[in-house]
């Protein structure tokens, strides 16, 4: 199992907007990538501004080419090429 993780800081009075953003992820994770095994967000107790996601893939092949895929797709949306699948990235 691989696991990437990420740390993610919303600026002041901006956490619910992140929160929301990286739900719509989860989702979509959930929905159109079935290499990844689970998508979680977690928000701090202490520090809502501070967000940790867990993504966790069943092999390293799956994990870079999931991460390969989203480079294309965020190059072509900012070329502004649509994808064939609405994306939150």
């Amino acid at each position: 199992m691989f696991t990437l993780t990420a740390m993610l800081r919303a600026g002041l009075g901006h956490e619910g907007a992140v929160k929301a953003a990286l739900l719509r992820v989860g989702e979509y994770v959930r929905l159109h990538e079935p290499e990844t095994v689970g998508f979680h967000v977690t928000q701090s107790a202490d520090d809502p501004c501070l967000f940790v996601t867990h993504e966790r893939f069943s092999d390293r092949a799956a994990m870079i080419g999931t991460i390969r895929a989203r480079d294309r797709r965020s190059s072509l949306r900012r070329q502004g090429i649509c994808s064939t699948a609405p994306s939150p990235w």
